[in-house]
């Protein structure tokens, strides 16, 4: 049986001012057992958000003790999509969802990072007819959607070591944007 996890990520600067991650790369880690995945799986991403800094080899050790296998990985497209084929002996369990950003929206960052946005419980789906005896059984497919907020992608941001101006010009004397 194989499984497709796909879906759309896209970051916020402030509540009009989109950022796109295309580019960037969706990384879907197999969990650690005893690491309370079942807490993990139910909170907001807002609260399972963490800072992997690849430069500083502290954070390569944390990387490495904070997952288990990589099941797969995926470049986010232009529009925020994004399908990661997730290999090996993965059954269905809960995955970890990290982003790396080696490239962000066409710009190669001074200072990779990755982030840990959360620990899914993907609801898998038949994606077409189970197979026959003796024929491959069918594809399952889940989604993950998310938008980063505004707090955590300028903490990403500023990692990176890369700046947002958002914003509008107006001339004064006339009005025109």
């Amino acid at each position: 049986m194989s499984f497709t996890l796909r879906g759309v990520l896209s970051a916020s600067a402030c509540e009009d001012c989109a950022i796109s991650l295309g580019g960037a790369t969706v990384r879907v880690y197999a969990t650690l057992p005893d690491q309370g995945v079942p807490a993990r799986a139910a909170a907001d991403p807002r609260h399972t958000f963490r800072l992997f800094h690849h430069a500083e080899a502290g954070d390569q050790a944390a990387l490495a003790a904070a997952h288990g296998a990589l099941l797969g990985e995926a470049v986010i497209g232009a529009d925020g999509s994004y399908a990661v084929e997730l290999g090996g002996a993965y059954g269905g369990d809960a995955v970890d969802i990290d982003l790396y950003c080696g490239t962000l929206s066409g710009h190669v960052p001074p200072h990779p990072v990755q982030v840990a946005l959360t620990t899914l419980q993907p609801a898998w789906r038949q994606a077409g007819p189970a197979g026959a005896a003796g024929t491959a059984a069918a594809a399952r497919v889940a989604a993950f959607d998310y938008v980063m907020p505004p707090r955590l992608t300028c903490a990403t941001l500023g990692r990176l070591g890369l700046w947002v101006i958002c914003g509008q010009v107006t001339v004064c004397s006339t009005g025109e944007v």
